[in-house]
């Protein structure tokens, strides 16, 4: 757990728009009778057993099927896109798409967090000539 504190709301509320994409909320912004700070407790999401043996599960399925299933896919937002939408199109992503629509928010974080970091560098990013083209 990571405790924030700043001697102002503004402050915090600006530290945590730079970091809301990769925490959660433990405890919400409270003023410190003590310190007369404010203070907010936060934390990474992190799997349960159950959710850590599913994208396991994805990550075999990407040897094995090799459908390019994370191509592009950099955000959490471009992840959760792919999930709701094409995951039909994908048999890798088959084991995840079967519970998404009911796990949380936190726990969708922590499973695309824990993919990202077992991919490393797997996961493509749009060359330079790509965002280009896109752009014109």
């Amino acid at each position: 757990m990571i405790t924030l504190h700043a001697s102002s709301i503004d402050e915090l509320n600006i530290i945590w728009k730079k970091l809301r994409t990769d925490f959660q909320v433990i405890e919400s912004i409270h003023l410190d009778p003590k310190t007369l700070q404010y203070r907010m407790v936060i934390n990474q999401p992190e799997l349960t057993r159950m959710l850590r043996g599913v994208a396991e599960k994805v990550l075999d399925r990407l040897d094995i099927y090799a459908d390019k299933s994370l191509d592009r896919v950099i955000t959490l937002k471009q992840f959760n896109e792919r999930m709701e939408s094409k995951a039909d199109n994908y048999q890798s992503l088959e084991p995840l798409a079967k519970i998404w629509e009911v796990i949380s928010m936190t726990d969708r974080k922590a499973v695309f967090a824990f993919l990202k970091s077992e991919l490393g560098g797997e996961v493509s990013e749009m060359d330079d000539d790509e965002l280009i083209e896109i752009k014109n």
